[in-house]
């Protein structure tokens, strides 16, 4: 399950669109609009709908292998993900830092496990 998570995450679609979905959700947060934000959310979920692709791309396999996406790095960035909807739903930057603080550690552990 968890090797499927992150082939799925190899896409390009599937890029494209969390890319644009997260870009909608932080303005979402910040200027608290639920429309936005549902539509983020739809974004996101339609995204993982696309398969894996059946060529592998060699540049987003580095992308995704240099990220060294691991279990305990996925639980570093829910937790920083959630510190950093909450800050930015309240406008606090010191939350919001320490949400990219949380996902900076996340990704570190991450690429020294890749290593």
């Amino acid at each position: 399950m968890w090797n499927e998570l992150v082939e799925r995450h190899k896409n390009p679609i599937n890029l494209g669109l969390q890319t644009v979905g997260f870009i909608a959700l932080v303005y979402g947060l910040w200027m608290h609009n639920w429309t936005v934000i549902i539509v983020a959310v739809v974004t996101e979920v339609v995204g993982h709908a696309f398969p894996p692709p059946e060529k592998k791309i060699e540049i987003i396999d580095k992308f995704v292998d240099i990220l060294g996406f691991t279990p305990v790095n996925f639980v570093f960035q829910i937790v920083a993900f959630m510190v950093y909807v909450y800050g930015l739903w309240q406008h606090d930057w010191i939350l919001i830092g320490v949400g990219c603080c949380i996902a900076l550690v996340g990704f570190t552990y991450g690429f020294m496990r890749s290593r």
